[in-house]
């Protein structure tokens, strides 16, 4: 690679020799020569110019020819000028040459000058007069002219033939150093493929591997590079200890998988252990003893003629009968609605009208049919009343919105109370008490027991200070088993 590498830069190197003693010089010469011929062609024009608007018949003062004239004056000068910033002293000739031409051309433009003028002024005598005063600077501006170009193709002819020499030596150099930057870089990639060959070998091993297909052929140890084969047997050697410690852990995953299955068949026991304890514990206190005595009581209400203590005590009644009769985690959305409306009375008994309820409840919600966790919406609602509008003087306004969305059902509750701040919002979704707090807690067992149900099920909680709080429940749609048998 370095020797590849030192030969392009030679090859470059001769490359700009090239361009340096040959190439530029001969642009420049070519240059010289176009300058030298572009004013020896204004230089005629010009004289054309003058001759035919001299012995013109059409008028005294032509416009169109003394424009002409003074364009190509002006183009002689922008030759002569060129000329004159490159010449050289090493040029003898063409030196003296062009300080002639830069000498006698301010005379020759004062004598075009002075043409013009009179013609323009209508002074024909003068003019004639000028014209023919002007033949001897344009004889010696010819002559020079003529001899400047001739020695400038004689010096360019010479300075040309041994430039073409050390061109060929140059490119006779480059051919060579070209042939042999061919011959090491065919060296090269042959020395390449040896490596570059064992390597495709490994790609295509690495990417049955990465597939789990451990049972490929090893891969060709026979290699002429000792680098490449001793990575070719390391790397076999990889494949089979990979191979070994893969169907380890297929090994070990079957026997987590059997520890899996025998915890959750001890906590499906210890689960049904727990239940039938508390359904014990409910048997010990007899139901229509209490609903009784609320009924008693609720009809001593009535006979002291006391409606809103006989209606608390009807909707306290209702709830408790919900939580004792409801031995099941779900029930249906319209039980949860009837409870959560029978807890509001209550609370509104409390706080009047500083609380206001309002339902918007989608069309596509089949309250009847659809089933949702036991005491969730009560339990939102009531969270709302007593963290969100109980601290407020005003009360405010509870809103739950119940709908259907891509077989999913989703529970909102907004209040627009009192709110938190960042870092207790941070708490509660964390699962903490919030610091001057008798709880806070509440929403993390819902939580719990929504996971519990369906891992699906989420709980959102938003809340900003003084804006109020949302609670969301995304959870599958569940629909009573009568339903689906039908």
């Amino acid at each position: 690679m370095v020797l590849i590498i030192l030969l392009i830069m030679a090859n470059l190197s001769l490359s700009l020799m090239e361009n340096r003693y040959t190439s530029g010089p001969i642009y420049k010469m070519m240059d010289e020569f176009y300058r030298n011929v572009g004013f020896i062609d204004a230089f005629d024009e010009c004289e054309k110019h003058v001759t035919s608007y001299r012995w013109s018949d059409e008028g005294w003062y032509d416009p169109e020819q003394d424009s002409l004239i003074r364009e190509q004056l002006s183009l002689m000068r922008s030759y002569l000028d060129s000329m004159v910033s490159s010449m050289s002293v090493d040029e003898p000739n063409q030196y003296h040459d062009i300080r002639a031409l830069n000498h006698m051309f301010p005379h020759y433009e004062k004598f075009i000058e002075d043409f013009l003028k009179y013609m323009e002024n209508g002074e024909r005598t003068r003019a004639v007069s000028v014209y023919y005063q002007r033949e001897t600077i344009v004889t010696l501006i010819h002559d020079y002219s003529s001899q400047m170009l001739n020695d400038t193709v004689q010096e360019s002819q010479n300075d040309y033939a041994w430039r073409q020499k050390i061109t060929k030596a140059l490119w006779l150099f480059q051919v060579l150093t070209g042939f042999a930057a061919v011959m090491l870089s065919a060296y090269f990639v042959i020395k390449l493929y040896e490596i570059v060959q064992p390597i495709n070998y490994l790609v295509k091993a690495s990417e049955a591997m990465r597939n789990k297909d451990f049972d490929i052929a090893d891969v060709p140890e026979n290699v002429k590079n000792e680098e490449m084969r001793q990575l070719m047997i390391s790397f076999n050697h990889m494949k089979h200890s990979m191979k070994r410690f893969v169907e380890m852990l297929k090994e070990h995953n079957r026997t987590l998988q059997l520890l899996r299955e025998t915890e959750k068949r001890a906590l499906e026991s210890q689960h049904l252990a727990e239940q039938a304890k508390l359904l014990n514990l409910r048997g010990q206190v007899n139901p229509h003893f209490l609903f009784n005595a609320l009924n008693t009581i609720r009809r001593i209400a009535q006979q002291e003629k006391a409606p809103q203590t006989e209606a608390l005590i009807l909707s306290l009644s209702k709830i408790f009968r919900h939580s004792l009769y409801n031995n099941e985690a779900l029930a249906t959305l319209s039980e949860e609605i009837e409870v959560t409306k029978q807890y509001l009375k209550i609370q509104k008994a409390r706080f009047g009208d500083r609380i206001h309820l309002e339902w918007n409840i989608s069309e596509q919600v089949e309250a009847d049919e659809l089933l949702v966790p036991s005491f969730v919406l009560q339990t939102l609602v009531e969270n709302a009343v007593k963290h969100g509008l109980e601290p407020r003087a005003g009360g405010g306004k509870i809103k739950v919105c119940l709908e259907l969305k891509n077989e999913m059902f989703f529970i909102r509750v907004l209040d627009n109370g009192s709110g938190m701040t960042q870092e207790t919002l941070e708490r509660v979704r964390k699962g903490e008490r919030p610091p001057g707090t008798d709880g806070g807690i509440g929403l993390n067992n819902v939580y719990h027991r929504l996971q519990l149900l369906d891992k699906r099920n989420e709980l959102i909680i938003q809340s900003k200070k003084e804006h109020g709080t949302q609670i969301i429940i995304k959870m599958p749609v569940q629909y009573r088993k009568e339903e689906r048998l039908c």
